[in-house]
């Protein structure tokens, strides 16, 4: 979506609000494609002193696995934007800043960009997540599993020693 900054521009109105769907489903992570479709990119750009201000967040569903334990999670993803918008004529330092071109925001390619810069590198169903067991497969976060811990081969001989003390 194009959001059009001339009444901003000229300081005809204070402020531009925004709401709609975006489809981010087909953004592609690690092979994966974990955003359910119709995202929801909420926000307004406002004129303060003669600085653009845009203020915004994508609302994401994600659908995956868990990264730890491979059970289904079904979570919300809400990424924000708050950024000061600059002409494309301008340059900038300032790590917040975002180009428009003409008289238009390309408000997609800037919620787009805020989902893939915030997505978390490892999506877990739970920020406790134990993992499954090395040995036997079981999830556990559900519980323990009763494998015996493997013995480090380089103990193996202390082990005999305290055997035979009992």
């Amino acid at each position: 979506m194009l959001i059009d900054l001339r009444d901003l521009l000229a300081q005809a109105v204070e402020r531009v609000d925004f709401s709609y769907t975006l489809d981010l489903s087909e953004l592609d992570f690690f092979g994966e494609r974990p955003i359910l479709p119709d995202s929801r990119v909420e926000g307004y750009v406002e004129n303060r002193a003669g600085v653009l201000a845009l203020k915004a967040t994508v609302a994401c569903r994600l659908s995956t696995d868990c990264a730890s334990c491979g059970c289904a999670v079904e979570k919300d993803y809400v990424p924000s934007i708050d950024a000061v918008l600059l002409p494309d004529s301008e340059e900038s330092d300032l790590d917040d800043a975002l180009f428009y071109s003409g008289d238009s925001f390309d408000m997609d390619a800037a919620a787009e960009d805020a989902v893939v810069l915030n997505m978390d590198m490892r999506i877990l169903c739970r920020e406790d997540c134990k993992g499954i067991c090395p040995r036997c497969g079981k999830n556990l976060n559900e519980g323990p599993c009763g494998c015996s811990k493997p013995i480090d081969p380089r103990l193996e001989k202390l082990k005999a020693l305290l055997q035979k003390d009992e």
